[in-house]
């Protein structure tokens, strides 16, 4: 079992580096806080957005793992665990190909498939494969809890469980993004089960 602490004095990031969806014009980085990372609100002329970012393991993992992640969220967001098949490297930069998010928020749960088109316009299909609502309350560190074997994938927030089926990779890089609001991470665990023979 490996576990990485986010925040200051902590070397997590010798274990991942930054990804990113083909869809963003700019290339953040997360605020190392100390005890935590997190995203910034992005301004324009128009509106405040929110930076999207986000972290994925430099190694692959086994398709039997638990995953856990600390997080939070302010007023609103949707902090996630992320699974990819694979990424893309273009000019020193790494993209993601196809991936799973794990979403939670303040109405609960979300699973999405996120695949790569040939569509420069639109590089990605979004496809929703499981959702659960319940109430996720704001500035509350969340115990986002993720359990993959094979085609099944059991995802658990507090008394809340979600379960469903999918066409997972048999090996896999994971990782945490930050989206639609202010989102902290304070930890990630990645645990491969034994495969017995």
């Amino acid at each position: 079992m490996q576990k990485f602490l986010f925040g200051k004095n902590n070397d997590f990031m010798n274990y991942f580096t930054y990804a990113y969806s083909l869809k963003v014009k700019s290339f953040k980085k997360f605020v190392i806080e100390k005890d935590h990372i997190i995203n910034s609100k992005a301004y324009d002329s128009a509106k405040t957005s929110f930076d999207y970012v986000s972290i994925i393991s430099k190694k692959k993992y086994k398709n039997m793992v638990n995953v856990e992640t600390v997080c939070s969220f302010e007023n609103f967001g949707a902090p996630l665990i992320v699974l990819a098949e694979n990424k893309i490297n273009d000019n020193g930069k790494i993209f993601y190909g196809k991936h799973f998010e794990i979403v939670v928020y303040e109405e609960g749960l979300n699973v999405w498939e996120i695949l790569p088109t040939e569509n420069e316009l639109d590089p990605y299909k979004v496809n929703l494969l499981a959702s659960k609502k319940f109430i996720v309350n704001k500035n509350e560190k969340i115990n986002l809890k993720v359990t993959i074997h094979g085609d099944a994938l059991h995802v658990k927030v507090g008394y809340n469980e979600l379960d469903m089926k999918s066409n997972f990779p048999l090996e896999m890089y994971i990782g945490v993004t930050a989206c639609e609001g202010i989102n902290k991470f304070y930890s990630l665990e990645i645990d491969e089960e034994q495969i017995k023979d």
